[in-house]
């Protein structure tokens, strides 16, 4: 990477490691490598002290292969070399392709609302809020509300939750009979049609609360 280790400690050498200049797209493939560098030592000293064996050569080789996978699952990277110039070379001029994908609102029949809703948490856990709007068959704004999540340790599925259990506070009270409710999260469409199970985090609200509004 370019700096100088010597006689400094471990902690330290993770510390410059982790404020390295690097591309900020793949910042984060460079601050995982002393961890995997420190787990495939572990894997190593273990393997020994059981009766195993692995030659250095062995060692270094894990260590780029779990780089490159970990590549390949969190950036989908079709390539990656083995060898650690290479390695750093590709990751310092990567740039991540943008797709676009044209996404079309749709409005209701007449008779009928539809209720967008979404959340966010910054850091994820952490400061988090949700929002939703209604509309009608026009497509005009019935309500829109939004607000932040009281817990500063939320997370994007806690506010996405949310969002839909105040959203349909609302509509409970509109006394409507026809709605749609459009989420951009696929966990929350999966639980609601009970395809997948409730994670931990959200069960007293989808559990406890959303429950009333099953008739919905």
């Amino acid at each position: 990477m370019g700096f100088d280790i010597q006689g400094l400690q471990i902690t330290q050498v993770i510390n410059l490691w982790w404020d390295a200049p690097t591309n900020p797209h793949v910042r984060y493939i460079f601050q995982a490598v002393p961890a995997i560098i420190l787990w495939e030592l572990r894997k190593r000293r273990n393997a020994i002290k059981h009766g195993g064996k692995m030659s250095h050569m062995k060692l270094m080789y894990q260590v780029m292969h779990t780089i490159v996978m970990f590549m390949k699952v969190r950036s989908n990277f079709k390539y990656a070399p083995y060898e650690w110039s290479e390695l750093v070379q590709v990751l310092q001029v990567y740039t991540p392709k943008l797709k676009v994908r044209q996404v079309l609102w749709k409005p209701p029949e007449r008779g009928c609302i539809k209720c967008n809703t979404n959340g966010a948490s910054r850091g994820n856990p952490g400061r988090s809020s949700w929002s939703f709007c209604v509309r009608n068959h026009s497509g005009n704004i019935i309500h829109a509300q939004a607000q932040e999540m009281e817990d500063t340790n939320s997370t994007n599925t806690q506010a996405e939750a949310m969002a839909i259990l105040q959203a349909l506070k609302f509509i409970n009270n509109t006394q409507s009979t026809q709605v749609i409710i459009e989420t951009d999260s696929v966990l929350l469409e999966k639980v609601i049609h009970k395809t997948w199970e409730v994670p931990w985090q959200i069960v007293n609200v989808m559990g406890g609360n959303m429950g009333n509004y099953e008739q919905l």
